[in-house]
């Protein structure tokens, strides 16, 4: 597993990220909190603790609008392809259906097969759903207790848990960050990218980048290697011929011989 985001990248975009009714929002999640390690959120059914999750977390935590609202955000088991996932995100006046929401209830793994489906994991459950989704994006998955955001594959994401949500370490980080990324201000868009998708694009090709300058500097350091080494051959006075592929180089030493190339990549 691999994180989506850098969290360096993330603090500078939280210096800047402005977060109304924090306190408010925090409150919740503290309620939650207590719910899952002192009363019965363990233990209560998907069924009836997913209107209160939505309620709390998609409307009055992350700022996304339900019905009646004419410009609403985010939509409860919306039919797609015959097939219901438990939420979707996005702008649907301009069509941008962008993101599929699945939950489970807290005692149950994100990463367990599930009989009743297939055998398949929730979070593998939720992608089935994205491939009906010509414009979807991202994935997020929740069993009440840990959310997980994915992007174009199972095995990377972001996590969060009641836990690091309520922890007040380096001011709250973990559920800025929480905030910066899912809320509806930055995880969906109108138009173009959303913030969110932006800020992983950016950082995927800041990650080619760096992998095409490493390996360009490691192509210049083979060559210099495989010049000293002729250059030592010469000064030693060891014969040395080039084969006719016109890649290798054999060095002859009595009966021992060694070869090697400017260009091979191992």
């Amino acid at each position: 597993m691999a994180k989506l985001f850098k969290n360096k990248i993330i603090k500078t975009k939280l210096d800047t990220f402005l977060i109304d009714n924090f306190e408010k929002k925090l409150e919740i999640i503290q309620k939650w909190h207590q719910n899952y390690h002192n009363w019965t959120l363990r233990t209560d059914n998907e069924i009836s603790i997913a209107p209160g999750w939505t309620k709390d977390f998609l409307g009055e935590i992350l700022d996304y609008m339900g019905k009646p609202d004419e410009n609403y955000t985010y939509e409860v088991e919306p039919n797609i392809a015959g097939q219901r996932p438990d939420f979707i995100l996005g702008h649907f006046s301009t069509s941008k259906w962008h993101i599929i929401g699945e939950l489970k209830w807290a005692k149950i793994s994100l990463d367990a097969p599930q009989k009743w489906h297939g055998s398949i994991t929730p979070v593998q459950q939720a992608f089935k759903y994205k491939g009906n989704l010509r414009d979807s994006s991202f994935v997020i998955v929740s069993n009440f207790f840990e959310t997980r955001l994915y992007y174009d594959n199972y095995l990377d994401y972001e996590m969060w848990t009641l836990d690091t949500l309520v922890n007040p370490k380096d001011d709250y980080f973990e559920l800025r960050k929480f905030l910066y990324l899912l809320s509806e201000q930055n995880l969906i868009a109108k138009r173009w990218e959303s913030t969110t998708k932006w800020l992983i694009s950016f950082i995927q090709n800041r990650q080619k980048e760096i992998t095409k300058n490493f390996y360009t500097e490691y192509s210049l350091l083979r060559k210099e290697l495989f010049k000293d080494i002729i250059s030592q051959a010469k000064k030693n006075g060891k014969p040395f011929r080039q084969q006719s592929n016109g890649g290798f180089w054999d060095f002859t030493n009595d009966s021992k011989k060694a070869a090697i190339s400017p260009n091979c990549s191992r």
